[in-house]
């Protein structure tokens, strides 16, 4: 997509593609970038030989694109945090025990049923290992790891840190 998208920006393109940073993060970082150079042109004067700054885009045209740019990163963040933070403990032991329940109780509604005592224990069987074997796939897939790994989620938000500064200085030059 980043190919097809900055097809005859190939500064850009290669910038993207070989960021270490996520690139959510890099985009919002380079529009970010943008925004500071269009929101001044700078000239060089013939007559002092000083450069000068004029503004490009009108302040308040700046000011709200810096708001959005904004939304959009805070967005990013709670995104990140959604995805790395676990359920929390006590919702998986409740749904576990719910289920051991409806477990328990299946027998008893499918002899209830008038189904004969053979197939209602291999219903109630099958549906069990179903039952049991996806709430272990979402133990596993909701807690990868023992305890809440606070030293990686500082070390995460540290590395972002950095590597936005230094996705600065790597910025390609401003298209013309």
């Amino acid at each position: 997509m980043v190919g097809t998208l900055f097809e005859y920006m190939t500064d850009e393109k290669e910038w993207l593609l070989n960021c270490d940073a996520a690139r959510p993060t890099a985009i919002v970082v380079r529009l970010r970038h943008l925004l500071s150079v269009l929101g001044k042109d700078t000239q060089i004067d013939d007559s002092s030989g000083e450069n000068t700054a004029r503004a490009v885009l009108p302040p308040i045209a700046l000011l709200r694109m810096e708001e959005i740019l904004y939304e959009i990163e805070q967005c990013i963040g709670i995104s990140y945090r959604i995805l790395r933070s676990p359920i929390p403990p006590t919702y998986t032991r409740h749904t576990s025990r719910t289920l051991v329940f409806y477990m328990c109780l299946l027998p008893v509604a499918l002899a209830g049923m008038n189904i004969p005592l053979v197939p209602a224990i291999i219903t109630a069987c099958f549906a069990s290992y179903v039952l049991v074997g996806i709430d272990e796939i979402g133990l596993e897939i909701e807690n990868p790891f023992s305890l809440l790994p606070m030293q990686s989620i500082a070390k995460t938000i540290q590395t972002e840190v950095e590597n936005q500064v230094d996705l600065l200085a790597t910025l390609p030059p401003f298209p013309k």
